[in-house]
């Protein structure tokens, strides 16, 4: 935000910081041998292997461009532990770009489960009311991830500067046919319907 407000000045003692943070990460969690950031480190000894830890290094671009693509193939190797829905936004940042098509298949794979079953909310997890005993929430914020990515994704709309004062329309389509939606912001209303022909790219 400091720089989108022309505050560059504030903003680059901060940039720098981040930067010096996300490099003492990397040396201190990167594992050569299993070829990983991993999550813990007791007694010298890395271990854990989380996809939330890939996703947010991923998210916030703190690696090479050659681990960025290990970091990608490690989100989907099974023997990392899985990220429930409440952390499944630091997926979509990072593969965004980057892994569309196997981010669209999370997504559905996930969402599409609540869908035919009925849900007319999202669910705290995946396992729906029978989780935590019986007493898992049918309606939870954290788990609305589908209503950011497919106005930011399949429409493509994200902002350029604040309150989309600018912004990009750049759809990703995935398997599907057409779209067509709004986003609403404090300059108005930008609609946006596509259509695939034979000529889409």
């Amino acid at each position: 935000m400091l720089t989108w407000s022309g505050n560059n000045e504030e903003a680059e003692p901060l940039a720098a910081r981040i930067r010096d943070l996300g490099e003492n990460i990397v040396k201190r969690f990167w594992h050569d041998d299993a070829r990983c950031l991993n999550t813990f480190i007791s007694e010298g000894e890395k271990y854990g292997k989380h996809q939330l830890t890939q996703a947010l290094a991923l998210s916030e671009n703190i690696v090479s461009a050659e681990n960025e693509k290990i970091l990608l193939g490690n989100l989907h190797d099974p023997s990392f532990e899985k990220m429930t829905l409440s952390s499944m936004l630091y997926l979509c940042k990072a593969m965004t770009g980057k892994d569309d098509e196997k981010l669209y298949d999370v997504i559905y794979s996930n969402w599409s489960l609540m869908v035919k079953a009925g849900a007319t909310t999202c669910w705290e997890t995946i396992k729906g009311d029978a989780d935590f005993d019986t007493a898992g929430s049918l309606c939870h914020a954290w788990s609305s991830l589908p209503v950011y990515y497919y106005h930011a994704n399949t429409l493509g709309v994200k902002p350029l500067s604040p309150g989309f004062k600018t912004f990009e329309v750049k759809p990703y389509a995935g398997p599907l046919s057409h779209a067509k939606g709004e986003v609403m912001t404090p300059h108005g209303k930008i609609s946006v319907e596509w259509t695939k022909t034979e000529k889409w790219n």
